[in-house]
Order: C-alpha cells, then structure tokens, then sequence
C-alpha cells in the first residue's frame, strides 16, 4: 500500500501517538509557492531561456507552504549557503486536518 493509498483510507479524525498514529510516519509532498501567473498557450509555446515570467508578487510578500496541494502555512524564503530554506510565519490551524490533506487539491486539468 503506498502513502497516498493509506491517506485515502485514513479515518476522518487525525491519530493519537497512543492510537499507533501509522498515518504520522506519511511523507507528504510540499510546495512552496512564491506566485502565480497566467500566459496564453502561445506565449508558453514561444518561451526561449532568459525569459521573464511576472510572478505577480512583491519581494517582500509572504510564500505559500502547499501540503498535498492543500495551502497550510505562510512564512519568509531564507538562504542557508547555497540552499533556500522555509521559515513559517503563520500556521493555517484550520487545513491541518487528515481528511483535509488526504482529499489534497483538485487537480487542474487541460483538455485539448
């Protein structure tokens, strides 16, 4: 059974450390998100490298943390060296929930 398969089949409330918590072991995907944008099909089509996509965003704007595609927590980027870390600011107490992980974002789908 992988991850997702257990997520899928995992009670509606989260589980105690003393319950056996199996679902506590989960490796979950995160995503940090520092903006979006929207482009035409075209202009995708067309992108050649040293091609600059407005993200939208100010510098100093907070970054997204995404657990399943499920927004749960806001904070800084941060250079460690030649690595980015993630600093949380703000936990989205509201999203951390195993039935809300779980059913994770609907995914966005294009039909051509």
């Amino acid at each position: 059974m992988t991850d997702i398969d257990a997520m899928k089949n995992a009670p509606e409330t989260a589980p105690s450390e003393a319950s056996g918590g199996a679902l506590l072991g989960l490796r979950l995907p995160l995503t940090v998100e520092l903006g979006a944008a929207q482009m035409t099909l075209r202009e995708i089509l067309e992108m050649k490298p040293a091609a600059i996509v407005s993200l939208g965003v100010s510098e100093s704007a907070p970054v997204r943390l995404l657990v399943n595609g499920i927004h749960v927590a806001e904070g800084d980027l941060l250079s460690d060296g030649d690595r980015l870390t993630f600093r949380v600011k703000k936990v989205d107490d509201g999203t951390l929930t195993v039935t809300r992980l779980k059913a994770g974002a609907a995914p966005k789908e294009v039909v051509i």
